[in-house]
């Protein structure tokens, strides 16, 4: 891979940032949008996603993740949707996923992936591997549109060529008819056709 990290610190409370909304913009990006454990979805990050979708980005779900950083003993705390106290930290990390995938349904972007993170004491290993499994599907989908773009040319120069005979043809034709136009009326016969042959 080559790849290079943008790390824009943040959105500041205001989610009208051009400087961050570009990277929507390019296909080959991964937005990385990170949010407090408690207040996830943030709301300046609800508003860049819908800011996105708004302004005609098409795969926005593709390629945004919603990165949670929780604290020490911030999952553990969570309710399910019982009430009930959660047994542990992936049991929290679950009931918060629902409540994000819902306040970004309201959105119409209830696609967009969820990782969760606490730098204390989580192996990095499993955010590290979903973040590359996305980089790795956006390019995949970037080799897709190559190879379809690739078919299309080979289709229009195969096309191209036929087009050429087809011309080809229709002028030799062309040529034919008018000929056949000036020299359809035959001469009248002054000996017998088989005359000819027989000399």
């Amino acid at each position: 891979y080559s790849l290079r990290i943008i790390d824009t610190r943040g959105v500041d409370q205001t989610a009208q940032r051009a400087d961050i909304e570009c990277h929507f913009d390019n296909p080959r990006t991964l937005v990385v949008l990170c949010s407090k454990f408690m207040d996830a979805p943030e709301q300046t990050v609800q508003m860049l996603l819908e800011r996105s979708k708004a302004a005609g980005v098409s795969d926005v779900e593709s390629r945004s993740v919603v990165l949670v950083l929780a604290r020490p003993n911030e999952a553990v705390s969570m309710k399910d949707h019982a009430g009930h106290p959660v047994a542990d930290d992936e049991e929290g990390y679950d009931v918060k996923r629902d409540q994000i995938a819902s306040a970004l349904s309201r959105i119409g972007l209830p696609a967009v992936s969820v990782c969760f993170f606490n730098a204390m004491y989580d192996d990095f290993a499993p955010t590290r591997n979903s973040i590359v499994k996305m980089i790795d599907q956006i390019r995949d989908r970037q080799a897709k549109r190559i190879s379809n773009l690739s078919a299309t040319i080979e289709r229009l120069i195969q096309n191209k060529e036929q087009e050429e005979t087809h011309a080809v043809f229709n002028e030799a034709m062309r040529r034919v008819l008018v000929w056949l136009d000036k020299n359809g009326a035959l001469g009248e016969l002054t000996e017998s056709i088989q005359q000819q042959l027989v000399s």
